[in-house]
């Protein structure tokens, strides 16, 4: 298909043809799949089968550690959802004024540089927003140890790219020794 001269390449038809028997060939080669002795394979398993295992089959506990993210203070509608759907779990607090330890991400939609200091120092990875004309405001929350300041009004897609970043910051000081 990407050969370099239009004329050696194949059609659409012929590739639609070709891809079509290419789907049939695997569903039966899976069917029938053999390991490197000669033995048949178990078919894959799907989730929703009841059936037990059998003694063929290796079967491994499987646990997916899910990053959490605390929105502290205004929640607004929509991003705990648009966090969840890229692979956080989302908790809501009210409180912006604890000292209580923190482990991970945190957005502070509506904090103050001093909020966002107390929350740093508490092991925060702070995602803030912040108006975009006021660079006092931005640069405070800097100055306070924030990781992202998003500027407002925030778009569920920045706010999702900017907690993954935080998040990827918060591993790196986890591993920090």
């Amino acid at each position: 298909m990407l050969d370099k001269k239009p004329t050696e390449r194949p059609t659409a038809k012929s590739m639609r043809v070709a891809l079509e028997e290419h789907e049939v060939h695997a569903v039966t080669a899976e069917a029938r799949a053999l390991d490197r002795r000669g033995r048949a394979l178990a078919p894959h398993a799907s989730f929703g089968s009841a059936a037990a295992p059998t003694a063929d089959v290796a079967t491994t506990d499987i646990v997916v550690e899910r990053p959490t993210v605390t929105i502290r203070g205004e929640v607004v509608a929509g991003f705990s959802v648009a966090l969840a759907v890229n692979g956080f779990d989302v908790l809501e607090r009210e409180n912006l004024d604890t000292d209580e330890p923190a482990d991970g991400v945190e957005l502070l939609l509506s904090a103050t540089p001093a909020q966002v200091e107390r929350r740093v120092k508490a092991g925060a990875v702070v995602v803030a927003t912040a108006d975009p004309d006021d660079l006092d405001v931005f640069s405070a929350y800097v100055r306070a140890g924030a990781a992202e300041v998003a500027p407002r009004p925030v778009s569920l897609e920045d706010l999702a790219a900017r907690t993954i970043r935080a998040q990827k910051r918060a591993e790196r000081k986890k591993r920090r020794p």
